[in-house]
């Protein structure tokens, strides 16, 4: 078994699966990490969408603009991201796939991914407090968070939400081997602006020291 800690930015939030009216993925970044929750890969990739134009409130989000995208990454999809450098999302048997409201990047992806011929098989919600040894899963940590901060304050940044993991958050970052890092693109360093990968590393954080072994539900 092995764990996908997951995030995405995406160009909105409309889901509209019928037509291709639905916002689009833009990035994807996370952790891969084996059974044991030791990291085996850290990913972090922008790819093309084809939308023409994207929410004002996704850039102000994410701070990533559609001519930044289209200077780093013109015609690499995420079809082909996932193809080529997250297989485990479409053919690892073993996987159970972590974020926080991951249903809405689950959506995303497919919705992306909606004229493509192979997508992601997710599986089940993950609900028990057992960690299987196999099939797939996916596992929404937002109730986790719910029950441990105050009402409606979830939708904030997850460095506010959960301070107490920030200096082991930062000592993730810094202490990560290079030889694990993959990216495709020259990040934005500006702190005030979300990020897939830092989002998904906080929760692999959160997992590590408050859930994993402890209780999930």
């Amino acid at each position: 078994m092995i764990f996908v800690f997951l995030d995405t930015e995406t160009t909105g939030l409309s889901l509209d699966t019928e037509t291709s009216c639905g916002d689009e993925v833009i990035q994807i970044g996370g952790v891969i990490t084996d059974e044991n929750l030791k990291p085996l890969k850290i990913f972090d990739y922008l790819c093309d969408t084809t939308k023409i134009n994207q929410h004002p409130k996704a850039f102000e989000t994410h701070g990533i603009t559609l001519e930044f995208l289209r200077q780093q990454v013109k015609d690499i999809y995420l079809e082909e991201i996932l193809f080529t450098k997250l297989p485990e999302l479409l053919e690892e048997p073993d996987v159970i796939v972590v974020g926080y409201n991951v249903l809405f990047d689950i959506n995303m992806i497919n919705q992306t991914l909606r004229d493509c011929s192979k997508k992601p098989f997710w599986g089940v919600q993950l609900t028990t407090s057992t960690i299987p040894n196999n099939g797939r899963f996916f596992l929404d940590l937002v109730p986790f968070f719910l029950r441990n901060t105050p009402k409606g304050s979830f939708r904030q940044k997850l460095t506010s939400i959960a301070p107490k993991y920030k200096d082991d958050f930062e000592y993730l970052l810094d202490n990560t081997p290079a030889d694990i890092y993959d990216t495709n693109y020259t990040k934005n360093t500006d702190s005030n602006f979300h990020s897939a990968v830092y989002d998904a590393l906080y929760c692999y954080v959160i997992f590590m020291k408050a859930i994993w072994k402890v209780k999930l539900h």
